[in-house]
């Protein structure tokens, strides 16, 4: 899901991965750091 989304979107930066948004799964900035993006299912 991740993987198509980044093909999908060109994305070719760690920063713009933070708008995923898809089967109910995003971006959690409380639980993610500068190293580790962490999303969560809502």
């Amino acid at each position: 899901m991740m993987s198509a989304y980044i093909i999908k979107n060109r994305i070719n930066k760690q920063a713009y991965l933070k708008s995923f948004n898809e089967a109910g799964y995003s971006f959690n900035d409380e639980l993610s750091d500068e190293n580790d993006l962490v999303f969560t299912r809502n």
